[in-house]
């Protein structure tokens, strides 16, 4: 038996689209003789749905478009896909098994995850449980839906176990191989755990496994498809690209056959390789899917929005990529100079517009009011935020008019401790690496000169953007470090809370003694710095999205409140 692993990019609520994309991996299929094709879950309206499962109307031609799909079989090849159905009056996570034109077989998802970003018993009913293995063309196919093979209890400790009951140990024993449909999102270090998981489950039950999973940007989060097959001893046999639409075929002939050297796609990738294609594909499929096709980004000459620019650049497209200048009276000479080689470098379109006048105006306004129409040197809070502000305005300009979608360029040490401003640089429809810590921003940038050199191109990013330390320049000689720990030390308290949820005690004495400063493992100074933290939520909630990957991100997967008396 043939079997094609479909890894498509769907769109959600794109019904009619996503059909047409599964109509063409079908005809492809068959031309390579396929007997069947394996989609992933809820392919016919791409994953997360959302609300749109509460509207009547989406769930009524949601299924005149799954038949439609149960359409694509034929006599010769079956098709199995993902889609929400109703029976009885519930809405059900279904995958549905169709040959000849008809639904030979329907499964429900019993396991129905609701952490982090999944909320599907907001929506869904979950299915009854294991199920006996459905006969097709005489091979036995155990069919379950993603978080069903997520709960392996001999692979994960029972603390790790979410549910109760185990999906695959009632039906895994009478099947001939295991397939899992799947809308799994990417997170850094992900990978390696699944595809240990997988092995296990394929060597546990002594049979062949087939994962397809979704690929593509959905809002804040990326899919990373690397879809993949196992033979019944664990070997990786086939894996499809990751961040890229693929469709490719594995052979069941007692063993399970496929591309001779498939996990050699596993290896040697870096976290800042993964981030680096994560946030290309999350840009591209954020303007795609929101009929955006141009970009506008405000460059300062630092490190921030200069890997913004770079992956903009490569995700839509150098000539649809706009990048502003904005400089102040206290913009340094080399920041200017900085911003324009790097858009020399990247070869996208530049322009310069000073703040200078509009600031004074608005100072000239503000002064009475607020100074009591005294003049001081001292550059205080507001008058610093007010040039934040002033260049977000230029940008919201810009993009009104333009029709182009405004990145913002804060990272997720700023963005944790508050060190943006609000309606200033904050501005945006989408927060490119406001999941990426200020250390892997580096880490990032350097990956996109590594590819620039190797590809025999000058690397984009100055050096001197690269070396010189981190400065918001909206008073004379300001530093981050000011105003912040070193970011090396602030990454690894951060990092340690938000993703690890470890207390401040834990984290004081994970740090090394000799790091960055003195008594710094004390918990009382990392307890101040997570004080701070969480007296920002209210800042972060009104931010655009942030394309997710790490493990917990800020928004759809840390849903914390504003008004909040706890503090660690």
């Amino acid at each position: 038996m043939k079997i094609a692993l479909a890894q498509i990019n769907p769109t959600v609520g794109d019904l009619k689209g996503n059909f047409e994309k599964a109509r063409d991996f079908v005809q492809v299929a068959i031309s390579c003789r396929a007997d069947l094709v394996v989609f992933p879950e809820l392919s016919t309206c791409g994953y997360p749905p959302k609300d749109l499962l509460n509207d009547g109307g989406f769930l009524s031609e949601n299924e005149e478009w799954t038949r439609k799909w149960t359409d694509l079989s034929t006599d010769k090849v079956g098709i199995l896909f993902g889609a929400p159905s109703l029976k009885w009056g519930k809405l059900y996570n279904s995958a549905i098994l169709a040959y000849r034109g008809k639904v030979l077989a329907a499964r429900a998802k019993s396991l129905l995850p609701t952490y982090d970003v999944f909320d599907e018993a907001r929506y869904f009913k979950p299915g009854p449980g294991p199920e006996n293995p459905i006969p097709f063309k005489g091979i036995r196919l155990s069919v379950s839906l993603c978080e069903e093979f997520w709960n392996c209890k001999d692979f994960w400790t029972t603390e790790e176990c979410r549910y109760s009951k185990d999906p695959l140990a009632d039906c895994a024993p009478d099947s001939d191989i295991l397939i899992n449909i799947s809308a799994s999102p990417f997170a850094l270090g992900k990978q390696e755990l699944k595809d240990r998981m997988l092995r296990h489950i394929a060597t546990k039950w002594g049979k062949p496994v087939i994962y397809v999973n979704q690929v593509g940007g959905q809002d804040d989060i990326v899919f990373d498809g690397r879809s993949s097959a196992y033979d019944s001893n664990g070997n990786m046999v086939e894996t499809l690209k990751p961040f890229e639409e693929e469709l490719s075929i594995v052979t069941l002939e007692g063993s399970l056959r496929g591309r001779l050297g498939a996990s050699l796609a596993l290896v040697g990738r870096s976290d800042a390789e993964e981030a680096h294609d994560a946030l290309v594909l999350g840009i591209r499929d954020y303007a795609r899917k929101t009929g955006f096709s141009k970009a506008v980004i405000g460059i300062s000459g630092g490190i921030d929005s200069a890997l913004v620019a770079c992956l903009a650049a490569e995700a839509l497209g150098a000539k649809n990529v706009l990048g502003v200048s904005m400089p102040s009276k206290y913009s340094s000479e080399g920041s200017r100079t900085d911003a324009e080689v790097l858009t020399k470098n990247l070869g996208i379109s530049f322009r310069t517009i000073p703040i200078g006048e509009p600031h004074s105006s608005y100072m000239r306004t503000l002064n009475p009011v607020l100074k009591g129409g005294s003049y001081s040197e001292e550059v205080e809070l507001w008058e610093e935020n007010l040039q934040a502000r002033v260049r977000g305005t230029i940008l919201m300009a810009i993009s009104n008019k333009e029709g182009r979608l405004l990145l913002s360029t804060g990272n997720k040490s700023e963005i944790a401790m508050g060190y943006f401003t609000q309606y200033g640089d904050s501005c945006g429809g989408l927060a490119v690496i406001g999941d990426l810590f200020k250390t892997l921003v580096y880490k990032v940038a350097e990956d996109v000169n590594s590819r620039a050199n190797r590809d025999g191109r000058a690397a984009p990013i100055p050096k001197a953007t690269m070396n010189k330390p981190p400065s918001a320049e909206l008073k004379p000689g300001q530093l981050d470090s000011d105003s912040l720990p070193n970011y090396g030390l602030l990454d690894k308290i951060l990092m340690g809370h938000i993703e690890d949820g470890k207390s401040p005690e834990e984290i004081a004495e994970s740090l090394p003694e000799d790091l960055y400063a003195k008594n710094i493992r004390d918990p009382k100074f990392v307890r101040e710095i997570l004080d701070r933290m969480n007296r920002q939520e209210f800042k972060r909630r009104q931010l655009a999205p942030s394309i997710r990957i790490t493990k917990k991100a800020f928004g759809t997967g840390r849903q914390m409140p504003i008004a909040n008396g706890w503090r660690p």
